[in-house]
This record gives C-alpha cells, sequence and structure tokens, in this order.
C-alpha cells in the first residue's frame, strides 16, 4: 500500500489518477485496464498510455485501496515512480522573491533586448533574449495549472 502511495498524482473522493511509467508499455496498460475493471467499486477506469496514467474513477464506500495496491503490485511489480521536485525547491519555486524577481527579470531583459536590437548590439539582443525566454519558462512552469483551466 505504501508502495502504491508513490504512484498517486490525485485523490479526491470516488477519483483517483495514478501515474505509472510502466504503462506506456501497451501490454502492461491492457492488463492494467483489465484487472482494474474487475475490481469492485470502479465505476471506470483509464489508462492513458502516452502520458503512463491511469484515472479511476469508484464508489468510495465500496472501494478498498487495498484491493488497488494488489492488482498494481501484480501487473507493475518493478515500476518506478517518476523523479519529484524535494519540498526546498518547491517552497523556493513559490516564494515571494522568486515571483519579483522573475517579473522584474522579464521586464528588465525585454527592454535590454528591444533596445539593443534598436542600436544594432545583435550579441546584446541575444544574450537578453535568451534569459527572457529562460525566465518566461520558469514563470509559465509556476502558472502551469492556471494555463490549462
Amino acid at each position: 500500500m505504501k508502495r502504491l502511495n508513490n504512484f498517486i498524482v490525485s485523490d479526491t473522493k470516488g477519483r483517483m489518477r495514478l501515474r505509472v511509467p510502466a504503462l506506456k508499455n501497451l501490454k502492461t496498460a491492457e492488463r492494467m485496464l483489465e484487472e482494474l475493471k474487475t475490481l469492485e467499486g470502479v465505476r471506470k477506469a483509464d489508462v492513458n498510455q502516452i502520458t503512463g496514467s491511469v484515472l479511476l474513477e469508484y464508489d468510495p464506500h465500496t472501494f478498498e485501496r487495498r484491493d488497488l495496491a494488489h492488482v498494481f503490485n501484480e501487473v507493475v511489480p518493478h515500476a518506478k515512480p517518476l523523479p519529484t521536485l524535494s519540498h526546498r525547491t518547491k517552497k523556493m519555486l513559490r516564494s515571494k522573491e522568486m515571483r519579483l524577481f522573475e517579473n522584474k527579470g522579464m521586464l528588465v531583459c525585454g527592454l535590454t533586448s528591444l533596445a539593443a536590437l534598436a542600436f544594432k548590439g545583435f550579441k546584446l539582443h541575444t544574450a537578453a533574449g535568451a534569459v527572457f525566454v529562460a525566465l518566461a519558462a520558469l514563470h509559465t512552469y509556476r502558472y502551469r495549472k492556471n494555463m490549462l483551466r
């Protein structure tokens, strides 16, 4: 059961998503889907082979997690979870100081890039543009959930 928790991405009452890289294999994904549909209390089970994830909708009153753990251990006994960010890294990415650095850095780099382009400083334009793109990627990563709504 403890091993199963390493693969759970989200878990709300009646709905659970697991991310299991081993499910990118077609045979493993098909077997997992067949096994999940036999569990008592499972209303719907979808396996996405491309992302290696399972979406499980279940009746919270009749569904037993230990049955899921048993199926999981049987179908993918040697699966390894995806690496996750450390608590310290997550905290740093959420910090107010990091957001301010990110926003001010994008503003300064964007203006520097445009000014350098106006004065034909192509190397400075390229360097400032590259830093801007890196900060924009960090910004996009931070707000990815808001963008996908």
